[in-house]
């Protein structure tokens, strides 16, 4: 890992040998070596490059082409960075003209506040105390992938007594009719085999055998 970051670095800093100090293009470069402590500068540069098609005055095809060739970005990081970039502009606008020391959240944290609100992935009761847990930079990154994961517990925990209950209100009507039914119906042979069921399903709604159950559920939609 850190000989590629060098080769990184050593590619970026040859460029930057060669091109217009004070130009767009030098100052992205410049950020782009440390994209990490500044990535605010970086997104905004990178949403310009995206926006006016700079990358074809500095002789790319394409956006992509000029993140991975020059600035040595990932086409994934890059739109990462200029989510997170747009998301912060609508959400906190004063971070981006704050000089008072503003340390702005983790991108990859806004970026993943920015596609969960996109898609109504949680209801806002869950979301709100999130968002303003990143933008006042109290949850770091780690921190909000812990919390989502465990919301995402939580909803399939929700989701499967759901269908719990429903399986066994449906469970009960069947006894029901073939209880009102008795032995004038053949069927009636089935009742201790539906009893049985009945009896499972209320054994599977108690919390424990429910805690039981869960394994742990899959990657929440938004990881």
């Amino acid at each position: 890992m850190t000989t590629a970051r060098s080769r990184a670095e050593q590619h970026i800093e040859k460029l930057l040998q060669q091109v217009e100090p004070g130009s767009t293009r030098h100052h992205l470069l410049s950020r782009a070596r440390s994209f990490k402590a500044s990535w605010i500068e970086l997104g905004e540069l990178l949403c310009q490059v995206r926006h006016e098609q700079l990358y074809r005055q500095w002789g790319y095809t394409d956006f992509a082409s000029y993140c991975r060739e020059e600035i040595r970005i990932r086409q994934q990081t890059a739109d990462k960075l200029t989510q997170a970039y747009h998301y912060l502009e609508r959400e906190a606008p004063q971070a981006l003209t704050d000089d008072l020391g503003y340390c702005p959240p983790d991108f990859r944290s806004l970026h993943l506040l920015q596609q969960i609100e996109a898609e109504g992935q949680l209801p806002a009761v869950d979301f709100e105390p999130l968002r303003q847990s990143v933008l006042t930079g109290q949850l770091s990154h780690p921190g909000l992938s812990r919390q989502l994961r465990e919301l995402n517990r939580r909803q399939e925990n929700l989701a499967r007594q759901q269908d719990l209950k429903a399986a066994l209100q449906a469970a009960r009507r069947l006894q029901n009719s073939l209880q009102r039914l008795g032995d004038c119906s053949q069927l009636s042979s089935h009742l201790p085999l539906i009893d049985s069921l009945v009896a499972e399903l209320q054994q599977l709604q108690t919390p424990d055998t429910l805690s039981t159950c869960d394994s742990g559920g899959g990657a929440p939609p938004w990881e």
